[in-house]
């Protein structure tokens, strides 16, 4: 059987990151039987430090991409069946458009949108402790944005400094 690992669910969604949740339409268009894990161990142990990834009878297959590309080989499921080359190469085109570039405006607007980062992401980091480390007071793990980007308070942001040493800059 099939092991997907996501996040799971969270901001009123099945699952919060749409390339978890395009591994669970490949999984389920090609008519796999399949479970998901969504343990915060699975992300420990991802294989390129994110997810989603695959367990599949001893294969473990990281990314999205890569999963179609598994159950394309393994299973010999075609996504594209019925397309023409050039509908083909539409639609590679317009994954990679969404997954590259739309991605990052989907991002904005989920985290650095002060309001919708207090409606969804800031209560997914509610559970976690506090990051050890150069962090001020006033940053805590439910107001980080991203990496390198965390709200210090309503309308600002603070950019850590390239030496984590040297704190936020």
């Amino acid at each position: 059987m099939i092991t997907l690992y996501g996040f799971g669910p969270a901001m009123g969604l099945p699952e919060i990151s749409p390339f978890v949740t395009k591994a669970h339409i490949l999984l389920q268009m090609a008519g796999l039987p399949y479970e998901t894990h969504t343990r915060f161990g699975g992300f420990l142990k991802a294989p390129k430090g994110k997810l989603p990834y695959i367990r599949d009878d001893g294969a473990v297959i990281s990314d999205s991409t890569f999963i179609r590309f598994h159950i394309e080989k393994t299973y010999g499921f075609d996504f594209d069946r019925g397309m023409s080359p050039a509908e083909r190469a539409t639609a590679w085109a317009l994954e990679r458009m969404f997954e590259e570039h739309l991605y990052w405006l989907i991002v904005d607007v989920r985290w650095l949108d002060d309001a919708n980062f207090r409606a969804g992401p800031s209560e997914i980091f509610r559970s976690l402790p506090a990051p050890p480390g150069p962090w001020s007071s006033a940053t805590s793990a439910a107001s980080c944005a991203r990496p390198s980007v965390c709200r210090a308070s309503a309308g600002t942001t603070r950019r850590r400094s390239s030496n984590w040493r040297g704190g936020i800059s």
